[in-house]
């Protein structure tokens, strides 16, 4: 059990390593007081490398701005008690590095002023939480979770202003699901990791005129940038571009007036001469800043 900290009422960050002997972190925090304003000052925990840590009950604490689990083999859940209440303290909830987490609270996650969520490595999760994700959200970022198949319930959230979704598979496979387009706040996308048969992206209908950055990263059949998929994007001033060893050639069309900087690396080596002075795709790329590196020789 979880020794008593909830009562300690200047403690403001808390962070609590290889406790083992932890299973949940529950009422047990407070010392089973029942005194609603125990530790009020608590606005950021971190839970890291507690190795028979099971779950963890949300609500507890109603000033509690910031919760991290990191590198928690066992965690799996996250819960709510009855009378715990929506979070509406909570700004930022961090999952990192915790292989069998596979569950929200079964009411779904109630945190109207929830700005970032982190989901990594959370290898077994399969779905977002039940009724979708709080509107409020402003950064998420979903990386090398393999088991998600598809978007939240009712898109993403309608606020989102940066995105990055990294070795996902089954997630990018959904991609048409999306509903980006809707996402009128959306100004930074990541895209990384896609091993299936993509030999050309963005799909028309997959991105904002909102975005200022996107990046592609690690399209493994790759062979060219949609440019119907580009067109719109009047806002783009960053466009990064990497490993993407099939990848040749640039739009025959050209990319968006309002690129400011463009990044090329780790693509085929024909891409990096194309885009050399005098090259068949120099005039789409000049005057902008550019960075073009070719990755490892292919024929």
């Amino acid at each position: 059990e979880l020794p008593v900290l909830g009562q300690l009422e200047v403690l403001k960050e808390h962070e609590i390593e290889c406790c083992d002997s932890i299973v949940r972190v529950g009422p047990e925090f407070y010392g089973n007081s029942s005194n609603k304003r125990a530790s009020p000052s608590l606005a950021k925990l971190v839970i890291r490398r507690c190795q028979g840590i099971r779950s963890f009950q949300l609500g507890l604490n109603k000033n509690l701005r910031s919760l991290e689990e990191k590198d928690c083999p066992l965690f799996d859940s996250l819960y709510c008690g009855d009378e715990d209440g929506p979070l509406t303290s909570l700004h930022s909830l961090s999952i990192n590095d915790c292989s069998k987490f596979i569950s929200f609270p079964g009411q779904g996650l109630q945190a109207p002023n929830l700005t970032e969520l982190t989901l990594f490595k959370c290898t077994k999760l399969r779905s977002f939480p039940e009724g979708g994700l709080p509107s409020s959200i402003q950064k998420l970022k979903i990386s090398f979770c393999k088991g998600i198949e598809s978007s939240p319930e009712g898109g993403f959230p309608s606020n989102l202003k940066v995105l990055e979704i990294v070795f996902c598979g089954k997630l990018v496979g959904d991609r048409i699901n999306w509903g980006l387009q809707a996402l009128q706040s959306l100004s930074s996308l990541t895209i990384q990791g896609c091993k299936e048969v993509l030999e050309s992206i963005p799909d028309k209908s997959l991105l904002p005129p909102s975005l200022n950055s996107l990046c592609l990263s690690v399209f493994e059949h790759l062979k060219s940038l949609e440019y119907k998929g580009l067109e719109h994007l009047t806002a783009l001033k960053e466009l990064k571009v990497s490993f993407c060893p099939e990848l040749r050639s640039l739009p025959e069309e050209g990319l968006p007036f309002s690129l400011q900087y463009l990044e090329i690396d780790g693509c085929h080596k024909t891409l990096e001469e194309r885009c050399q002075e005098n090259g068949g795709d120099w005039h789409k790329i000049s005057p902008e800043p550019s960075r073009i590196n070719s990755g490892p020789e292919r024929e």
